[in-house]
């Protein structure tokens, strides 16, 4: 370095003085300047020794370009005895140092660097120490100094090392880390800032918040955040726009909090994520959640979150009601979700708290009551899948929709179907009964002649017994129609199979020329529980499918089996039936079951014949299942939960008392004919109403079994029945009745609730004697 101004360092002979630096196993990275001298071996210390690293430059500049190449020194040693260069050449060296803890030490060979003159102006430009090197023991202290220096650096050493593993691994960081100072100015900055900003740590380290601006254009951001983390020492989170060297513009998650130095000075410490990505899916499922919002709004439904308390009652923490009808008093604000649950008919609610305990993962659908606005009862469909929440307790998430209407278009739709099958039926029964009806009153006509009245008793006898025959066929067809037009509502009662499944045959074969064989697996009756009514709807409906199946195909192939069993480990009864028609592809016969669908043309189909037997058969417990092959055929089977009742068991020993009974009915011909049926077996007391029953039970009177018809003027026998139960409690438990049909569904539920107490006209001696004795608790004998 040379200037015209300035003195220039110039380089002395080599001291005949010369001491080592050294220190075993152990590498100090010092540069010593020397102008006068090199330095070579020497010991120091007490027979120590000490091995420093060290390498020896002629001129400032040199030791600059190598601090430059950040090959920075601990210890700089500077021998002049010129005070402006000293004072020159530390300001120089602290420059380029930039904050960096190096020591600078400056020693001459005159007394002169001890005077004030000398060492002020040394030490204002940097310098950590000034001392002479020919005072007496000066060289000592210069080695006791170094010694000195090389054990506090050694066991610097092994911090320097972790402090280095410690800076490697912020460098890796995918993360900017950064320091600054009180003046705000940069003391450190990680590799992922450098590469962000585009610039060497060199150059930022010393740098202010204003001289790097990574915002967009604007430092003030920068700077009220530093600000006000190092004034409140409170830590600050929030998000800021960086732009990248490359002109990119990318949102950080900067975290910045005050820290305090082992000399007691602050600094602000600052953690910044990228948070790009992360903000931009934000955004995105920010967008979603305000169309799914806007979708939900004018959704004609209830999206809801029911979830169970530790005392085992749901509540609703999440509901958005739509824009359904009825239900927009629940969007009113204030309105909790404990209010809607209020809305479900209790007997529907206890029905759905009552279900198996639920795991993730699993979905429930339902049918339920709810009270609309207006008061008035509406049918909702329900469907949910349940999570599992934190604490472990399972979450439910589900969305509700007012099926009303369309349950109401069901309903209509089913009754058709049931109407157009009575219809079939009636059709076909007409001829049926037209026949021995012809017996009947053939016969009869002949025995109200005169040449009747001449007959013999073994004529008479004959033409009696054909047209009771001729009756008895007349009852059992008014039997299966009775079946069939029943509206299969109330509680469900015990219904034989076997009887259903012939009923269903007959009302069938009256209709299609088809061969339908019937085979049982079990001589005993097979007891399910349901509606007789919906069990033949079912079976007709399956049966009907399976024989237009065939229309069109040779007649070889109009054949119906249908295969009734029982299996006893199982506690089920099935009924299958198989045909030869045309059968279904893999995607009808996934469809088939669902309403509506329909394979027929326009107008000739409901799409409802197998959807309500599936329905039918789900309700009573079972399950019905499809297997078909095109050009081949489908196989359709139906599973009951069912009992085994043989006959043997129903019929045991009668009893040899009489057993009293009284009869009512409002048609004396009723009760003088169930009078002649009883009376070999019975002691019978007639009643033709209510009133009079009434009366002899206040006289004493008491019975084995009350007989009393359902249906008669001024007091029915259900109101009979209440009155008895109220004053002759003993009594009401021996009655049971007799019916020409159930016409109200209030005698229809009556009636769901004592099914074995009912006895339905026309009926033969035998039913009505097992009425009589299952009434008095009494077994009956075999005839």
């Amino acid at each position: 370095m040379s200037s015209p101004n300035r003195r220039e360092w110039k380089r002395r002979p080599l001291s005949s003085k010369s001491f080592a630096l050294t220190q075993p196993n152990f590498f100090l990275n010092v540069a010593e300047l020397f102008l006068q001298f090199r330095v070579v071996e020497s010991n120091v210390g007490e027979g120590e020794e000490h091995w420093l690293r060290h390498r020896t430059f002629e001129s400032v500049d040199g030791l600059l370009r190598e601090i430059a190449a950040e090959r920075v020194p601990d210890v700089i040693l500077v021998r002049t005895d010129d005070v402006e260069l000293a004072a020159d050449g530390v300001q120089r060296l602290r420059v380029a140092l930039s904050g960096l803890p190096t020591r600078i030490w400056l020693y001459g060979a005159s007394h002169e660097v001890l005077e004030e003159h000398f060492w002020r102006p040394v030490y204002e430009a940097g310098a950590d120490d000034v001392f002479s090197w020919r005072p007496h023991g000066a060289t000592e202290r210069l080695k006791l100094r170094l010694r000195a220096l090389a054990k506090r650096l050694g066991v610097r050493t092994e911090i320097d090392h972790a402090l280095e593993l410690v800076r490697k691994t912020i460098d890796v960081l995918p993360h900017a880390v950064f320091i600054r100072d009180a003046s705000a100015q940069l003391v450190f900055c990680n590799r992922y800032v450098c590469e962000f900003i585009g610039r060497p740590e060199r150059e930022l380290i010393g740098t202010g918040v204003t001289e790097v601006v990574i915002g967009p254009g604007d430092h003030h951001y920068q700077q009220q955040g530093f600000e006000q983390v190092f004034k409140s020492g409170r830590p600050l989170a929030r998000e800021e726009e960086w732009v990248r060297a490359d002109g990119a513009s990318r949102w950080f998650q900067v975290t910045r909090l005050r820290i305090q130095g082992t000399d007691g000075r602050r600094y602000v410490v600052g953690l910044a994520t990228d948070v790009t990505d992360v903000r931009s899916l934000a955004e995105q499922i920010s967008e979603r959640d305000q169309v799914l919002a806007q979708i939900n709004e004018h959704m004609p439904a209830i999206l809801f979150q029911l979830e169970e308390d530790v005392e085992g009652n749901f509540r609703l923490p999440y509901l958005n009601v739509g824009m359904l009808p009825g239900f927009q008093a629940l969007r009113e604000p204030g309105v909790r979700g404990e209010d809607a649950l209020g809305r479900i008919v209790p007997e529907d609610l206890a029905k759905v708290q009552d279900g198996e305990v639920a795991q993730p993962g699993d979905v429930w659908r339902g049918q339920f009551r709810m009270i609309d606005d207006e008061g008035r009862v509406r049918w909702m469909s329900g469907h949910a899948t349940a999570a599992e929440r934190v604490e472990g307790r399972i979450r439910w998430f589900g969305v509700i929709s007012d099926m009303t209407e369309r349950q109401l278009m069901e309903e209509r739709l089913a009754m058709a179907d049931r109407l157009a099958s009575l219809g079939t039926l009636s059709s076909g029964l007409a001829h049926e009964i037209n026949n021995p009806l012809t017996v009947i009153t053939s016969n009869l006509d002949v025995l109200l002649r005169p040449v009747g009245k001449m007959a013999d008793a073994e004529v008479v006898q004959e033409m009696l017994g054909a047209a009771r025959e001729g009756a008895q066929r007349i009852g059992s067809i008014v039997e299966r129609l009775r079946g069939v037009a029943s509206s299969g509502e109330g509680e469900p009662g015990a219904v034989d199979l076997r009887a259903m499944v012939e009923t269903a045959v007959r009302v069938v074969r009256q209709d299609f020329p088809v061969e339908v064989r019937v085979r049982h697996l079990t001589d005993e009756a097979i007891w399910v529980t349901g509606a007789a009514g919906g069990l033949v709807q079912s079976l007709v409906n399956v049966l009907i499918n399976s024989a237009k199946a065939v229309e069109g195909l040779p007649s070889e192939r109009w054949v119906i089996d249908v295969e009734v069993g029982f299996e006893a480990e199982a506690a089920r009864a099935h009924v299958e039936v198989q045909d030869r028609g045309q059968g279904m592809s893999e995607d009808v016969c996934r469809r088939a079951m669902d309403p509506f669908f329909t394979t027929r043309e326009v107008g000739e189909g409901s799409g409802l014949g197998l959807y309500s037997s599936h329905a039918i058969v789900e309700a009573m417990g079972g399950a019905l299942t499809l297997e078909s092959e095109e050009g081949a055929g489908t196989r359709v089977r139906m599973v009951f939960p069912a009992n085994l009742v043989s006959q043997a068991e129903q019929a045991a020993p009668a009893t040899t008392r009489r057993p009293s009974v009284l009869v009512i009915d409002d048609e004396l011909a009723i009760v003088e004919v169930v009078a002649r049926l009883l009376k070999q077996d019975f002691n019978v007391f007639l009643a033709t109403s209510a009133e009079e029953a009434l009366e002899r039970l206040l006289d004493g009177e008491r019975y084995d079994a009350i007989i009393s018809d359902l249906m008669m003027p001024q007091m029915s026998g259900m109101e009979l029945f209440a009155e008895i139960a109220r004053r002759y409690p003993e009594q009401a438990e021996r009655m049971g009745f007799i019916s020409g049909g159930i016409y109200t569904d209030e005698a229809q539920r009556f009636v769901d609730e004592r099914p074995d107490r009912l006895l339905l006209k026309p009926f033969g001696p035998r039913e009505l004697r097992e009425l009589v004795h299952r009434v008095a608790g009494l077994k009956e004998a075999t005839r």
